[in-house]
């Protein structure tokens, strides 16, 4: 076997044909392909509109769990129920309604971390919804006093779910980091619009998609 230096690479060649001694090129990974998707979270996921449109821009299946008006510990206690339909990713969306019951940023964020453990333990992707923006509700008579906690814990736990290590969907473009869009606003605040259920899906998919 000869050898030649040429530029500080070394070369070997072998019955007369150079080969550089270098590592080959990693090979590119296989994208991730779900066949089943499911949700569960509160109001804004009990319609099952959103991953409606997740499984129609995938091409999935799966059920939603949405529990309105119930915080996470109560979520939390419904999960087994959406993993044990054999799907490989959850979308996990929970933390408003804990917020809106005074219950502590330490709490929602618990809750949250012990339902992504669960999720991972079984084998499942997750993907985590933020908490929508909801300023409007929050100036309402029945917040208003608690409209400034609320905004500062709101992005708390927003932060947390983005630093959880899971896939967060990038929920920015629904509002402007206070209030819904006009049009993506069911008029109340705090629950999306059916344009915005659709925009939230496609959102979701997305993110499914560089899983």
């Amino acid at each position: 076997m000869r050898r030649w230096v040429l530029g500080g690479l070394v070369l070997f060649g072998l019955g007369g044909v150079a080969m550089a001694a270098s590592s080959a090129r990693p090979k590119r990974r296989r994208a991730f392909t779900p066949t089943g998707v499911a949700a569960i979270g509160d109001s804004l996921t009990a319609s099952g509109a959103y991953l409606r449109e997740v499984h129609s821009q995938l091409g999935t299946s799966g059920r939603a769990i949405g529990l309105s008006g119930k915080g996470a510990a109560v979520i939390a206690g419904q999960l087994r129920y959406v993993i044990a339909d054999g799907v490989d990713v959850v979308v996990i969306q929970a933390g408003v309604n804990d917020l809106a019951s005074g219950r502590s940023v330490e709490h929602i964020t618990a809750e949250l971390a012990a339902m992504y453990r669960q999720a991972k333990a079984a084998g499942v992707r997750v993907v985590a919804v933020p908490i929508m923006p909801w300023g409007a509700y929050q100036r309402s008579a029945r917040f208003r006093a608690r409209a400034v906690e609320l905004q500062r814990d709101t992005a708390a736990v927003n932060a947390w779910i983005r630093s959880a290590g899971v896939a967060a969907v990038n929920v920015a473009e629904l509002g402007d980091g206070t209030d819904l869009r006009t049009d993506y606003d069911s008029g109340d605040g705090l629950h999306l619009s059916a344009a915005g259920q659709r925009r939230l899906g496609q959102l979701i998919a997305t993110t499914i998609n560089r899983l």
